[in-house]
């Protein structure tokens, strides 16, 4: 299985949320070194690879 990176597509995030076969978890988080002047940035991505936006 390969690794995830913080430019994971749907069909990966998914792979790493199946409870059945992997990590089995309600989503995926990056934390990013920030842009735009933060310290870091954050990519949340739901168990069925919706990225959250706020």
């Amino acid at each position: 299985m390969a690794p995830v990176s913080a430019s994971a597509n749907p069909a990966q995030v998914i792979e790493r949320c199946d409870r059945k076969f992997d990590i089995g978890a309600e989503g995926v988080t990056f934390v990013l070194l920030g842009g735009e002047g933060g310290d870091y940035t954050l990519r949340i991505f739901t168990f069925d690879s919706l990225e959250l936006v706020y």
